[in-house]
């Protein structure tokens, strides 16, 4: 992998260049497979055009443009104490910044980001670095999920099926930002198995 910031010109850094970088760094496998077992419950369907697991639509870079459902959707799964950061991603210096949401997590005591729309997974040192963050919001996922489980009957010992749909807002640091998605979720003793999550419209 060739170093971004020492490029043997004095050309600018492109959008292209930055993903790819981040993309093709190493990460340890026991994240991939951490992710992969967290998210294994969780299906998403794009205006009925692209559906499957996410880390599928993920690789197949179906989730460009999807960011603030997907992030959201993603984090229900993940530890309470981690979190759906918003904010301004410098992809470009030929573009305006990219308003943008991502999960960042901690696993083995190390931080890391989890961008399913750019199919990024990487350190979350390197991904504000090459990106040059400005972050607007956090919010933990468990707000999110308390959020979500005031719609329902979370407490339920029974296997449960439920269907809601959930507008977006336009609260920075409101639980559900801008969009639509209808989530079709199947609960068994106050613990999510399954979420089949269709999205409906971007609402950048």
């Amino acid at each position: 992998m060739f170093n971004l910031f020492k490029k043997k010109d004095s050309s600018p850094i492109h959008e292209d260049e930055r993903i790819a970088y981040l993309q093709e760094k190493e990460i340890d496998n026991y994240v991939i497979s951490y992710i992969s077992q967290l998210l294994n419950g969780l299906k998403i369907d794009i205006m009925s055009l692209y559906n499957g697991r996410i880390l599928d639509l993920m690789s197949q870079n179906k989730l460009i443009g999807w960011c603030w459902q997907t992030a959201e959707t993603a984090s229900i799964f993940f530890d309470d104490n981690d979190y759906v950061e918003r904010g301004y991603l410098f992809l470009d210096p030929h573009r305006q910044e990219y308003f943008h949401s991502w999960i960042a997590f901690t696993f083995n005591n190390n931080q890391y980001i989890f961008d399913p729309c750019l199919n990024i997974i990487c350190e979350r040192y390197d991904f504000f670095r090459i990106f040059q963050v400005k972050t607007v919001s956090r919010i933990k996922t468990k707000v999110i999920k308390n959020s979500l489980k005031s719609r329902i009957d979370y407490n339920s010992e029974k296997n449960t099926d439920y269907e809601i749909l959930i507008p977006g807002t336009e609260d920075i640091n409101g639980p559900f930002f801008r969009g639509t998605r209808k989530y079709d979720i199947n609960i068994n003793k106050k613990k999510i198995l399954n979420l089949h999550a269709l999205f409906y419209d971007r609402n950048y």
